[in-house]
């Protein structure tokens, strides 16, 4: 089992927070306005800079509708070595399967 650095929670965290922002089509200003917080701390939220106290956690959350839960349901990496459909493929070939896997993610199930 992996644990996450508070640096590697931040950055996953913020990415989903970029990555259902933008599902629902909000810029960072209107999601600023929306949760009732700066332009500023929407981006330091999304980069990583910065993690959201409780009170800015559940204010995204309402925001974005999405369960608190959701907002922390990170993709972690797992060691693909050990996953046996990949096993027989090149390294070349995982990191491709793995970057297409990655990008599928990105898009909203509407985009598919």
């Amino acid at each position: 089992m992996k644990f996450l650095t508070k640096e590697e929670v931040n950055k996953l965290f913020g990415e989903n927070v970029k990555s259902f922002r933008k599902s629902k089509k909000l810029t960072q200003e209107q999601l600023a306005e929306i949760s009732e917080m700066s332009g500023q701390t929407i981006s330091s939220i999304e980069t990583g800079e910065n993690f959201p106290n409780f009170q800015n956690l559940v204010s995204l959350s309402n925001a974005l509708e999405k369960p608190l839960k959701t907002l922390f349901d990170f993709d972690i990496p797992y060691d693909d070595n050990n996953n046996p459909k990949l096993k027989p493929l090149s390294e070349k070939k995982r990191k491709l399967v793995i970057q297409i896997a990655q990008l599928l993610a990105e898009l909203d199930e509407d985009e598919i």
